[in-house]
């Protein structure tokens, strides 16, 4: 069927009322429908007024010509018109030419007065400017009257040449307001003072403006709640009968000479009628007013003096019997300490007691032992420098620091240091493996073998096929004509009795008649099949010679979900691999995986390797007495998650059976943000041969987060995969 579009096939034509249209009905499950052009119209073919297109939408984004004439009863709000091709400039007005419009410049009018507009109304609600002009009052009943609440504000410079009354109100100045005089605004301190024809700002009291202290206490000597500071170098001088008379709190914090020598109430440099106060206390009766020794007085009680060591000594420095000891609870510090006998010692000698006294003595001990047999017990830290060794026989250490001070971690050995200085704790590389033995079979739960420990003395166990995804050696018990079913049991097929004939009649097709007994088929007829018998074609269902979908005659391609993975990580720091290890309690398919740190599956161990294990090509297969090669297409994979989070999922291929280089062969990366939504993703899979299993090739998965915390996702992989039987 030719396009709509191919106008040789379907011609243009000027549309009939009669004309059939084809349709889709959408009010009847979108059937095909025909009808006229002329239903598109109005009613019965009539054609549509203005009215009834307004009706359907007033609203248009199109241009209208009219050649005729426009009457609107309402109101038109045109944004723009459009005068002999010209919107018209800023200012113009629209005027007619006669026979139509057009925009011209406003015409210069003289009309009218400010007079005459005051006429019609003197009363305005718009701001008015008068720029670069005056706004003169004068003749006599001339005012300028600015009444309340109105205010006016000047900003600009004024002159007031006459008489300015101010009067039952205030002259304000704001912030920044000042007062002009003689051209001048003044400076800070200046005051506003008469010359006599006008005002100036001047820093100079006038003369009559300034007052004597006479003056000043004659007009009142009486100050309130006032403070009098005074600074520089003056002096208050008191004549012989004037006097201080203070019944307030003085502080004299400077140097206060008292200098009359009066043994009076009335002539003495100081008279003390009250209490005298030592800055804790006023003293009790019977103490002394005593200084301190660093500027101040105490009160304290009085003795017989006080005097110090040397002075005491001084006056002798020997003492006996009962009362001649010293107790001190301070230290001494001598220059030097004379025993018994007189003597100070010598260099490298102790003091110790001779029952008696105390003399000097060389050192006798102590040996090690000797230390260690009156304590061996210490929590001290012993160090050793140069060439020192400790040599012994057995050391239990709570624990061990290395040179750098690290007493380890867990897992971690005791090594020397790379430089060759000292020792340190680091994570084995590997770890030795004394003997490796067989364990007794078991039935499969998932994976096909295990192997533990990973060091010392290793068992490895393997596990018999128990159907579904628990894979596994194959059990014992089969025969020629039993096969093993997906439940892991030998068993005889349904249904598998021996054809004994096949109807038709001999054909051309037939080259060779077969015959047999019941237990071998019989061919007597024809098979009629379409299609080219060959090397690369099948007999299909339809009785059709054909290729296999997918493949060129030696191949094929399946679609296979692998499983539901519930993946549980819990990474101790970013980035951390995670292999699958076991099947989940969660689902019967699903895998847990296993943090086993940031190194790259280059570097696993076998073990490691084998638990993340997906996919892999057999040997040889049942399919064919050569080796298979599976081609992986593609990888489509849902995805959901807990936790937002970089998620890299990377396939790695190696041949695990001969230990081969593991490269990586693909991978996914997710951005998760909104938790708890699934994300369906295709995985990057690398080019040939990174896309090809050959013989014992294998496929595993890895995860690793960009977060270190605990991650719950559940992932779905499924893979396209083409088999080329050779």
């Amino acid at each position: 069927m030719a396009k709509i579009e191919n106008t040789t096939v379907y011609p243009t034509v000027l549309p009939a009322a009669s004309d059939l249209l084809i349709a889709t009905d959408v009010s009847n499950d979108n059937k095909t429908v025909t009808f006229l052009v002329s239903d598109i119209v109005g009613g019965g073919g009539v054609a549509q007024d203005l009215q009834s297109v307004l009706d359907v939408g007033n609203t248009a984004i199109e241009s209208i010509n009219l050649t005729g004439n426009i009457l609107v009863t309402g109101t038109v709000y045109p944004t723009t018109i459009t005068a002999i091709g010209s919107t018209g400039g800023a200012g113009q007005i629209l005027s007619s030419t006669g026979s139509g419009i057009q925009w011209i410049n406003s015409p210069a009018i003289s009309c009218c007065s400010w007079d005459s507009s005051l006429s019609v109304g003197n009363t305005a609600t718009q701001d008015a400017f008068v720029q670069s002009a005056k706004l003169e009052i004068n003749s006599a009943g001339g005012e300028f009257k600015v009444v309340s609440p109105a205010t006016m504000s000047v900003s600009g410079l004024s002159s007031f040449t006459g008489l300015t009354i101010i009067a039952g109100n205030q002259l304000l100045f704001d912030s920044t307001g000042q007062i002009n005089a003689g051209g001048l605004t003044g400076t800070a301190g200046q005051f506003l003072t008469s010359t006599g024809t006008s005002v100036a700002w001047s820093s100079t009291l006038p003369p009559g403006a300034n007052q004597t202290l006479q003056q000043t206490i004659a007009a009142g000597d009486t100050s309130v709640s006032q403070s009098v500071t005074l600074s520089g170098t003056g002096i208050w001088t008191f004549g012989s009968n004037n006097d201080i008379n203070s019944a307030g709190t003085n502080i004299w914090s400077g140097n206060n000479v008292f200098s009359a020598t009066g043994v009076t109430a009335t002539t003495a440099g100081i008279s003390l009628t009250g209490s005298l106060w030592d800055g804790t206390t006023a003293g009790s009766v019977g103490q002394v007013l005593t200084s301190t020794g660093t500027g101040g007085v105490s009160w304290a009680t009085a003795s017989g003096g006080s005097q110090t060591l040397q002075e005491v000594l001084d006056l002798g420095n020997s003492a006996t019997g009962a009362n001649a000891n010293i107790t001190i609870s301070g230290f001494i510090k001598p220059g030097l300490i004379t025993d018994t006998s007189g003597s100070n010692g010598s260099a490298g000698q102790f003091l110790s007691s001779t029952g008696s006294g105390l003399a000097w003595v060389n050192t006798t001990c102590c040996s090690l032992d000797d230390t260690l047999t009156v304590g061996a017990t210490s929590a001290q830290t012993i160090t050793l420098t140069g060439s020192a060794n400790i040599i012994t026989p057995f050391v239990q250490p709570a624990q061990i620091l290395d040179s750098t001070g690290i007493p380890g971690a867990i897992g971690q050995v005791l090594t020397v240091n790379g430089a060759g200085t000292g020792i340190q704790w680091v994570s084995p590389s590997g770890s030795a493996v004394t003997s490796v033995a067989a364990a007794a079979p078991g039935v499969s739960a998932g994976s096909p073998m295990t192997i533990t420990p990973n060091t010392g003395a290793v068992g490895v166990r393997l596990y018999q096929y128990n159907g579904g995804s628990n894979t596994g050696y194959v059990p014992a018990g089969g025969i020629s004509t039993t096969y093993l079913d997906g439940s892991g049991n030998w068993s005889t097929p349904v249904n598998s009795g021996i054809v004994t004939s096949i109807g038709g009649s001999v054909g051309a097709n037939i080259t060779n008649t077969i015959t047999g007994t019941a237990a071998v088929p019989i061919v007597n007829g024809a098979l009629n099949a379409t299609g080219t018998p060959n090397g690369t074609t099948f007999l299909r269902g339809d009785n059709t010679w054909a290729v296999p979908l997918g493949g060129s005659g030696n191949s094929f391609t399946e679609d296979r979900t692998l499983y539901a993975t519930k993946l549980e990580t819990n990474p101790t720091s970013l980035n951390t691999y995670c292999k699958f290890s076991g099947i989940s309690t969660i689902s019967p398919e699903g895998f847990i995986t296993t943090a086993v740190g940031t190194a790259s599956p280059t570097t696993w161990t076998d073990v490691q390797q084998s638990d993340a294990y997906w996919f892999g090509n057999g040997t040889t297969g049942g399919c064919s007495t050569s080796n298979d090669l599976s081609t992986l297409c593609g990888i489509g994979s849902i995805f959901i998650s807990e936790v937002a989070a970089i998620y890299t999922f990377e396939l790695w291929k190696a041949n695990v059976c001969i230990g081969s280089t593991v490269v990586k062969a693909g991978e996914l990366i997710i951005d998760y943000t909104v938790i708890n939504t699934i994300e369906c993703k295709e995985w990057v899979i690398g080019a040939s041969p990174l896309n090809e299993l050959t013989t014992n090739d294998f496929y595993f998965v890895t995860l690793k987060t960009n977060i270190p915390s605990a991650t719950t996702v559940e992932m779905r992989m499924t893979n396209s995969i083409q088999r080329i039987l050779s």
